[in-house]
């Protein structure tokens, strides 16, 4: 499913393992996998995060290489998955991280982004590059293991993101006022 190798590097999933993490690894080609897959998961512990990648837009995450939508996480299916009790998954403090290119920016279709949609799935925080982030997400952790500091695309010359982050809060999202 991953066509040009953008999650190819197994290096940040064992710097989280490195970091005490149990981490849970699925491939998914569809939002209801990433739903069952998030759930299962978290059926016996609730999650302190949890990271989904795929190649992403403001307006989707594709998760196969077929641009079809029931291959993506988009604004029409996202609403399909309450069903599954994604926010029964983190725990209080936990924190939604979408790997995803520009899953945070402005969505073309002038309605909340991806993000947004999945902070409120989650009902609770969600991070996100603005833009191409071209790498993995990098955070720090509490001494509770909660991220902290969550950035994308770090320029490891001068130290500076490349690909800014993107707070999705699910009582300030587009989607949460009056859209219940």
């Amino acid at each position: 499913a991953d066509y040009n190798g953008a999650f190819s590097d197994g290096a940040d999933i064992q710097k989280h393992i490195n970091e005490g993490y149990k981490v849970l690894y699925y491939e998914i080609t569809s939002p209801q996998e990433m739903a069952r897959a998030i759930v299962d998961a978290t059926s016996n512990e609730k999650a302190h995060v949890v990271l989904v990648a795929g190649h992403g837009t403001p307006d989707s995450i594709q998760f196969n290489t077929r641009r079809a939508e029931d291959h993506e996480l988009n604004q029409e299916n996202i609403s399909n998955l309450d069903t599954y009790g994604l926010n029964q998954t983190l725990i209080p403090k936990g924190k939604g991280i979408l790997n995803s290119c520009s899953a945070g920016g402005c969505s073309s279709q002038g309605v909340a982004n991806i993000a947004d949609l999945v902070a409120r799935a989650f009902e609770r925080k969600a991070y996100a590059p603005k833009t191409d982030s071209q790498g993995g997400a990098i955070f720090e952790v509490d001494s509770n293991g909660i991220p902290r500091k969550i950035q994308f695309n770090m320029d490891e010359e001068n130290g500076k993101e490349r690909a800014f982050a993107y707070r999705a809060d699910p009582v300030s999202s587009p989607m949460s006022e009056g859209q219940a």
